[in-house]
């Protein structure tokens, strides 16, 4: 019988709302800085979160348009990108998703390991853990990051890393994401994966019907989520009982 003892969670879209609100506007901001007449408006930043990581983003972008960057000024608008999105979260405009606090808490409690896995960086998620948990106990035992692995997500190599880092065994985990790639990610890791809808989707959840169940949030006494695919969630709240109950419910 399955028991959980690890939790991986993605960071963007999943723990926060950083992608529209802060991702978006700092690439917006440092476009502007480097001399672009560039502008990624919510529907084309939404379609290009299919790309893994955000040097990957401006160099498909530049291609698309035919624009000729070389990889010192792609890095260049990046690391300017990242300071500016630094100064965003340290301004207390990014929040956690509804019921994050509540379950990272409820596991940390409970002795289940719990991993950031994402394709941002470093500097990005040292930056959101000081705003978001630098007053509190930190319920995070380690985090892989983009900058740690050759191929982002869709690839399955953060998760093949969190997995070795964090000395879990596969039947032992489940994966907390908000994305196609991130699902897709996981499950080629051989991984069971839960799909909480980031706020900015408008309810379409097909691209994501391989997720093992997909809900709208996390959920939280003020705000019930609501299950889409998967166990039925008795009291709106994903929970350490939830998470449990994908384990066993879903054949490895």
């Amino acid at each position: 019988m399955p028991e959980l003892k690890t939790v991986f969670w993605d960071l963007d879209g999943t723990l926060a709302d950083t992608e529209i609100h802060g991702h978006r506007v700092a690439f917006n901001k440092a476009f502007l800085e480097a001399g672009l007449d560039w502008h990624w408006d919510p529907d084309t930043y939404c379609k290009l979160l299919g790309i893994g990581g955000g040097l990957n983003r401006i160099r498909a972008f530049a291609s698309s348009l035919l624009v000729d960057l070389s990889e010192n000024e792609i890095l260049e608008i990046h690391l300017c990108k990242q300071d500016i999105y630094t100064k965003i979260l340290s301004n207390g405009q990014i929040r956690l998703r509804p019921g994050v606090k509540r379950l990272t808490t409820e596991l940390c409690e409970n002795g289940v390991n719990q991993w950031i896995v994402t394709t941002s960086s470093n500097t990005a998620v040292q930056a959101f853990m000081e705003t978001n948990f630098g007053k509190a106990r930190n319920p995070f035992d380690g985090f892989v990051c983009g900058d740690e692995v050759r191929l982002k997500k869709p690839s399955p190599e953060a998760y093949l890393l969190a997995i070795e880092k964090s000395k879990s065994k596969v039947s032992d985990i489940v994966v907390i994401e908000d994305s196609r790639i991130g699902m897709c990610a996981a499950i080629e890791a051989n991984l069971i994966c839960l799909i909480t809808l980031p706020a900015w989707n408008n309810g379409s959840y097909k691209e994501l019907e391989l997720a093992n169940s997909i809900v709208n949030h996390l959920g939280q006494e003020s705000n019930l989520c609501s299950v889409l695919k998967g166990p039925p969630c008795h009291g709106g709240q994903i929970t350490l009982e939830y998470l449990r109950q994908l384990l066993e419910v879903t054949p490895k």
